[in-house]
């Protein structure tokens, strides 16, 4: 059995500040505030979806199953948004933080083009486009389509359909429902 030396954070960088390894420590992978808005204005606008699918590779944010749509949040810095004013690369260690972001990009590229070979189409939203959410959210409509078209869930609703919960012989209306009611007293109108 092999054993291996168990080394604390402090002791394997030494040069880093106990104040920046809990800053980085506090850091997210899942249900940011960027991703949860998103989620928030598409539940509102009426999407159903699913997120952090485990079976699909990298776990996309927020999956769209029955459209085979994935969108992805990502962190401006954390995976280097080309031309974003957030997209910085840290002046200390530099050593570490140059492959650490390339290996990112690398993994968003092979995970992208994994989801697209087995049928998905994939949408990246940046957390600096989240300032403009109307814009953002224009955007994820044009990738998903309409929230409510039945072609893309997959179900047609018949015509002439009776509501939810309602029989053929219901369907004349609140009054006839009234008039069924027992221990109700109806006011007779007749001559």
């Amino acid at each position: 059995m092999r054993s291996s030396p168990v080394r604390s954070r402090a002791t394997a960088w030494p040069d880093v500040p106990e104040g920046r390894r809990r800053q980085m420590s506090a850091i997210r992978g899942k249900d940011t505030k960027p991703e949860v808005l998103l989620r928030s204005l598409l539940h509102r606008d009426g999407y159903r979806f699913r997120l952090h699918r485990r079976d699909l590779p990298g776990t996309p944010d927020i999956v769209f199953p029955s459209r085979r749509k994935a969108v992805e949040l990502r962190g401006c810095f954390w995976h280097q948004h080309p031309g974003c004013r957030k997209c910085t690369v840290p002046q200390t260690r530099q050593d570490y933080w140059l492959p650490k972001l390339a290996r990112n990009c690398e993994r968003d590229r092979a995970n992208e083009q994994a989801l697209r070979e087995l049928g998905w189409d994939v949408l990246v939203v940046w957390e600096c486009e989240m300032g403009q959410t109307e814009q953002t959210l224009s955007k994820v409509r044009a990738f998903l389509g309409s929230a409510k078209s039945s072609e893309a869930d997959g179900w047609v609703q018949p015509p002439g359909q009776f509501q939810v919960g309602r029989t053929p012989d219901q369907g004349a209306g609140l009054a006839s429902v009234r008039e069924r009611q027992p221990g109700r007293r109806h006011v007779s109108t007749g001559a």
